[in-house]
Formats: C-alpha cells, structure tokens, sequence
C-alpha cells in the first residue's frame, strides 16, 4: 500500500462541469393564459359505499372464526404431538423405583 494522497493522482482530461441534482428548466415560460382557457372534465360522481352495518358485522364473524379455527388447529397440533411422544416419557413410578433398588 501507498502512502500517495489523492492530490497525487493524474487529473482527468474531461473539463470540470457543475454538477446539478435538478433538471433545468425549459427554455420557455409556462403561459398561464393558455392553461385557463383550456376546459377541463368535471370529476366523476361520488359513489355510495358499498359496504354497511350487516356486510361489517358478517366481516367480523368471519374474522373471529378464522382466528379460532387457527387457535384450534394449533391446539390440536400440540395435543397431536405430545401424544405421539407420551412412550418416549417413563413412568413417574417406574422410574423412582428403578433408582429406588439401584438398577438402571
């Protein structure tokens, strides 16, 4: 590794520009006279809602029913497991008893 500064380095042969983060503007004004004389569409009319107090309340029904099948499902998958797993546990009697008499 060098122990060179930048000032070191070779200039380039490009000329030095400003650099902008803009674009220029254009060349010519904006005329404010055409603008008001150009006709423009009204807005398209308002339409009512769609949804109302039964659509809302069949919405929330179909939430919580959702979040409790989930919670049941998760409940079920734990249940699922924990009874698969039940013959890997020894038996609490058998096994004080074992340590009881010394044999393994």
């Amino acid at each position: 590794m060098s122990n060179s500064s930048l000032e070191d380095a070779p200039l380039s042969s490009l000329p030095e520009r400003p650099v902008s983060s803009t674009f220029p503007a254009a060349g010519t004004s904006l005329d404010l006279a055409a603008e008001r004389g150009r006709v423009t569409a009204p807005p398209p009319p308002v339409k009512a809602p769609r949804s109302g107090p039964m659509a809302d309340r069949l919405f929330g029904w179909a939430a919580k029913g959702a979040a409790l099948l989930t919670l049941a499902m998760l409940i079920g998958i734990l249940l699922s497991l924990i009874i698969g797993a039940w013959p890997a546990f020894p038996s609490t009697a058998s096994a004080s008893s074992r340590t009881a008499c010394g044999t393994r």
